[in-house]
């Protein structure tokens, strides 16, 4: 998304009463561990980071918190 789409959308979220929670993305080549490039534009630290591997026969789902230059597991279940 670009900047401008990336504001409407938190706009949005604001004026709903509502919170940013999450933000996920893939990997289709690459374990699901954040790169330096995910840690380095990681804008958003009240947010978890969701990060999709497809880089073996079965995904792999990993949940992160990013918190200045570091990226802690952040436990999570799916329901």
């Amino acid at each position: 998304m670009d900047t401008r789409q990336i504001q409407k959308v938190l706009q949005k979220i604001s004026l709903k009463g509502e919170a940013l929670v999450g933000i996920y993305h893939s990997h289709p080549t690459a374990p699901p561990i954040p790169s330096t490039a995910d840690i380095a534009y990681a804008y958003y630290p009240e947010a978890a980071y969701l990060i999709l591997s497809l880089s073996s026969n079965q995904p792999e789902l990993c949940c992160y918190r990013i918190l200045g230059k570091q990226a802690f597991v952040l436990p999570f279940q799916l329901i």
